[in-house]
């Protein structure tokens, strides 16, 4: 076990905004950083570009819609570095507008990869999250409609949060909550960020029918 090394973990890691936050963390983290993607492969492409880069992330394979791959991370962390002091997920699937699939059979699998993959890496990695960290989550929100107004943005977000779905049911009690909520419309020049903060051990509840971004920052307390 690599004692008093902090680690910060990426899911869906090896393209795109994960491949990005790696690179940002590789830069900027005073630990090593883990790059985790669900094609071996594809993720091995990523640490090497990052190599060539001058960077040096560690990889290691994670499907999320797969409890084993999960579990497997969860003891490589455990074994390794005793815990886990970052946790990004960013792993998941769009939403294909295009796809002549019929909507409720792509529903079904995007809300089992975004919603119900994130939640088991959740329940399988929380635990192992130490005091003094930051967590950041990546969910999504209903997209709002070209031309809507600031106010309809809050009104959205209103009904978003009433409506909602179970995704926490407990938090360690070290834990404190700052949510960082990315409303983005067609125009992105519009976009609105709404910060929270919420006490730890909450029952969180989110929306089913999910679109856009939405971040959640836990910051451990010693």
């Amino acid at each position: 076990m690599k004692s008093g090394i902090r680690v910060a973990l990426v899911t869906g890691g090896n393209k795109g905004i994960g491949l990005a936050i790696v690179r940002d963390l590789c830069r900027l983290f005073s630990g090593e950083v883990v790059l985790t993607a669900r094609d071996v492969a594809r993720g091995q492409a990523a640490v090497q570009q990052l190599q060539a880069e001058g960077l040096s992330p560690r990889f290691h394979q994670l499907d999320i819609d797969d409890p084993q791959s999960i579990r497997t991370l969860r003891d490589f962390l455990l074994k390794e570095y005793g815990g886990l002091d970052v946790l990004v997920n960013n792993a998941g699937i769009a939403f294909k507008v295009a796809d002549p699939t019929p909507f409720h059979i792509q529903a079904e699998v995007t809300m089992k990869t975004n919603f119900f993959g994130t939640r088991d890496v959740c329940t399988e990695l929380l635990p192992l999250i130490k005091p003094q960290v930051v967590l950041l989550l990546r969910l999504w929100f209903t997209r709002t409609s070209k031309g809507s107004s600031s106010k309809s943005h809050l009104t959205l977000l209103s009904q978003n949060l009433k409506a909602g779905m179970k995704f926490f049911m407990q938090l360690p009690p070290h834990l404190l909550c700052v949510f960082l909520l990315e409303l983005i419309p067609v125009t992105v020049s519009h976009m609105k960020i709404f910060c929270f903060k919420i006490p730890a051990n909450l029952a969180f509840t989110f929306l089913q029918d999910c679109c856009t971004p939405f971040y959640i920052m836990l910051c451990g307390v010693s």
